[in-house]
């Protein structure tokens, strides 16, 4: 049995995945087929290397979408990072501006307690001081 297989040169490093698919697809079908058609024993070196052909083209392919995935979950902790540092400064806006209008609610309501109490004062000291006549006599309303 001969090693008959065209590889191209490097293989798998820097060949297409398609290439290393087709490669690793016609070395299978090789190998299969030499067990169907050939009834004496394989020659352990052709099978030894068979073997290795698919395992090192599979090893490359299983290499290169490991490292896709890790890109992409790359990128995804990149684009939840900026979304939380995003929402962190929202939360920190919405924290300040709810904090302002507090204080700004606060301020309303000390003018308007103020108010309230300068004039209940002032109520009560002008019926204190109502003086009530009657015939020309002034009586105090205290």
């Amino acid at each position: 049995m001969s090693l008959d297989i065209e590889t191209p040169d490097n293989f798998p490093y820097g060949v297409k995945n398609k290439k290393i698919k087709s490669v690793i697809k016609e070395v299978s079908d090789k190998l299969i087929d030499q067990r169907r058609i050939s009834h004496k024993a394989i020659d352990p070196g052709v099978v030894a290397y068979r073997t290795a052909l698919i395992q090192i083209g599979q090893s490359e392919l299983q290499g290169r979408f490991s490292k896709r995935l890790a890109r992409l979950t790359v990128l995804i902790s990149i684009v939840s990072l900026l979304v939380a540092i995003y929402s962190i400064i929202k939360t920190n806006d919405n924290i300040k501006s709810s904090q302002e209008w507090k204080d700004a609610q606060l301020k309303v309501l000390n003018e308007l307690k103020e108010k309230v109490s300068f004039l209940e004062n002032k109520k009560v000291i002008m019926v204190d001081t109502i003086v009530l006549k009657t015939d020309g006599k002034p009586i105090s309303s205290n």
